[in-house]
């Protein structure tokens, strides 16, 4: 009995971690309105790891990806806050292999009130645009490479806010 108290106990914690390192809409919304500093440290308690910042003229973006696979050094999530100057638009996106996480999203956008807008396809991805008040939702689906020869596909959720 004391072993499987251990096992169901262990088990747990990885559920429970593997919960915490993902992030839901509201989350994302959140994180979307706050600074750089509180943005970083955010990610950071949930275990992802500062992996990128692309600056411009135009825009400034800082990424952080969690590395799930330590075996082969690949990320399965990431995620990145962006600030655009010109458009004067905040923007947060989760990025994810899981086809759960991304079928859990699109069930919280539609029980908090977002609104189907349109969906554009590129020759890289599908975009399905949502919207509620000032906040647009992007849900996007693409392939990419995982290293070797096969493609992926992959997820990405956008939170996008007009900053007037």
């Amino acid at each position: 009995m004391k072993k499987f108290l251990s096992i169901t106990l262990l088990f747990l914690l990885l559920v429970i971690t593997s919960f915490g390192q993902r992030f839901t809409l509201n989350e994302l919304i959140k994180l979307n309105t706050k600074n750089w500093d509180d943005f970083d440290t955010y990610v950071t308690t949930k275990g992802y790891e500062y992996h990128a910042t692309d600056t411009s003229n135009s825009n400034e973006a800082k990424a952080y990806a969690l590395e799930t696979n330590y075996s082969t050094g690949k990320a399965s999530y990431f995620i990145s806050k962006a600030y655009y100057k010109d458009q004067k638009q905040k923007a947060v996106a989760f990025q994810t292999t899981n086809k759960n996480d991304y079928l859990s999203f699109k069930n919280e956008l539609k029980a908090a009130g977002f609104s189907y807008v349109k969906s554009q396809v590129t020759d890289l991805a599908t975009f399905l645009d949502y919207k509620k008040g000032n906040i647009e939702l992007s849900l996007a689906s693409f392939k990419s490479p995982n290293g070797s020869s096969e493609m992926i596909t992959g997820y990405e959720i956008s939170v996008i806010t007009s900053s007037n």
